[in-house]
């Protein structure tokens, strides 16, 4: 858990203008705070604090016009996301059955 900032490096790496880092994380504060659930822990209750940490551990990705895009989540073995597959354009297949 880390309650400070990111550096201005860190986040400098992720995205491609200062702009961008701003509006990003302003739409991705706003989300936050109208309920979306975080995707870090960085021990903050500040949404601007932690939609910073989101961008800066690569969670959220920032496109050069400051869009926000949420990054999928890594799947666990065996196991296919539904959002990853309808960004994919994949259908799991039926479990078939043992003999």
């Amino acid at each position: 858990m880390h309650n400070k900032t990111p550096p201005a490096e860190v986040l400098r790496l992720r995205v491609p203008s200062r702009f961008a880092l701003v509006v990003a994380a302003a739409k991705r504060a706003r989300q936050i705070r109208e309920g979306a659930r975080p995707l870090v822990d960085c021990g903050s209750a500040h949404p601007i604090t932690i939609a910073l940490h989101e961008i800066a551990e690569g969670k959220i990705l920032v496109e050069a016009h400051g869009e926000v895009v949420e990054a999928a989540p890594e799947p666990q073995e065996g196991e296919a996301t539904e959002a990853a597959e309808q960004s994919e354009g994949v259908v799991a297949p039926a479990e078939q059955p043992q003999e």
